[in-house]
């Protein structure tokens, strides 16, 4: 990790990935996979899935990657254009003075980047599927970086520029500053489920105990100053682990699915080099669905809203997805999540399956309002 922990999340910043968009199944219908999703995925997010299997299902490997950004796309380099021009300006005042030329260009810099803001969050995973009815097994190993970048422009460095004309400019008398927040969250743990005949439906209970590392990070730079190869992790992050658990129940009647689950069951508060604090709160969602062999429709809610480990800002998410599968091996997706905290931008999802025979891929698009893109990939062995 070292060095690369805040380039990487500058890097996705400038041009690629945003809330749980780590598994292209589920990103498919916008997260909407808490009481209809498989064996497999479905487990990630509600661990008594893992005991809804076919029994056909031997196991199952897949792989997944995806991300999401809101950001104004090209951030990163209007940041390193104006952090050269002024170090082209610092090098020229030990001759020339600021002419009104180099001054507007400057101010054209710093109106460019003036409250430019990056909300990033990037994830992939592998995941083994062992199903039986003893206990149905899932091993899981995931990545999630969420990040936060933004700009905070002095407006005085607008008249210190001006006041510089005809003059020598003391570029280290601006005082306007970027400030990164985040952390990388890894799981590695594994899911135990099992169904039981409840009356005229099937309940299914299930949880994944796990072993979280979280790795917190803080950069705060003048715009003069910044350049994303200089970051140095080991005087930035801080990273600790702890023991957390998932947990979740579905019931099951004919056709109609209702689920409960509850992700990072046990509370938690990590420290980052500048004194603060990043909370890992207990998020609970609660989910209704319908399954046939050709459809698939859920609405999921959190119950409560949670903290955003970048923001700080409360989320609490809605989201609605359907699947359409025409023939066996051919699977269309699409879905809607909004955060009811109204702190985050709506998403909207399109994708598409491919599992002919023992081999899947998906691939999933995310728009949002704004500058707002993303994207997912699932590769998978299924058997």
């Amino acid at each position: 990790m070292k060095k690369t922990l805040l380039s990487l999340a500058l890097l996705t910043a400038a041009g690629t990935a945003h809330a749980d968009y780590g598994n292209a199944r589920v990103a498919g219908m916008s997260g909407a996979a808490y009481a209809t999703g498989n064996h497999v995925d479905g487990a990630l997010y509600n661990p008594s899935l893992g005991a809804s299997f076919d029994e056909n299902d031997d196991f199952a490997l897949t792989f997944d990657l995806g991300a999401f950004i809101e950001a104004d796309k090209d951030l990163l380099d209007d940041l390193e254009d104006l952090s050269d021009f002024l170090d082209e300006l610092d090098a020229l005042s030990n001759y020339q003075n600021l002419t009104p030329a180099q001054a507007q260009r400057a101010i054209d810099y710093l109106q460019t980047v003036e409250s430019q803001e990056a909300l990033v969050d990037a994830g992939g995973g592998l995941s083994l599927a062992i199903p039986n009815n003893t206990i149905a097994l899932n091993f899981i190993y995931r990545a999630r970086l969420t990040a936060n970048v933004a700009t905070d422009i002095d407006p005085n460095d607008y008249q210190r520029i001006t006041d510089s004309i005809a003059d020598r400019l003391e570029t280290d008398s601006l005082q306007s500053s970027i400030h990164a927040r985040g952390a990388l969250v890894t799981d590695l743990g594994v899911t135990l489920a099992k169904g039981f005949d409840v009356g005229s439906g099937r309940l299914l209970l299930g949880a994944t105990p796990k072993y979280v590392t979280v790795e917190t990070f803080v950069y705060d730079s003048t715009l003069q100053e910044f350049d994303e190869d200089d970051f140095d992790a080991d005087n930035q992050t801080l990273e600790s682990s702890s023991f957390n658990v998932d947990a979740g129940m579905t019931y099951i009647l004919g056709n109609v699915r209702a689920a409960l689950a509850v992700n990072n069951a046990l509370s938690e508060e990590y420290d980052t080099v500048d004194g603060g604090v990043l909370e890992l709160k207990p998020r609970v969602t609660a989910a209704l669905g319908y399954q046939s062999q050709r459809v698939r429709l859920e609405g999921a809610v959190d119950v409560s809203a949670t903290p955003d480990l970048a923001t700080g800002a409360d989320r609490q998410a809605a989201r609605a997805g359907i699947e359409l599968s025409p023939v066996s091996w051919l699977h269309f997706r699409a879905g809607i999540q909004t955060d009811l905290e109204d702190n985050f931008n709506d998403t909207y999802s399109v994708g598409i399956g491919l599992s002919p025979g023992w081999f899947n891929v998906d691939l999933v698009g995310i728009a949002g309002d704004e500058d707002s893109a993303g994207a997912a990939l699932q590769l998978g062995l299924r058997f």
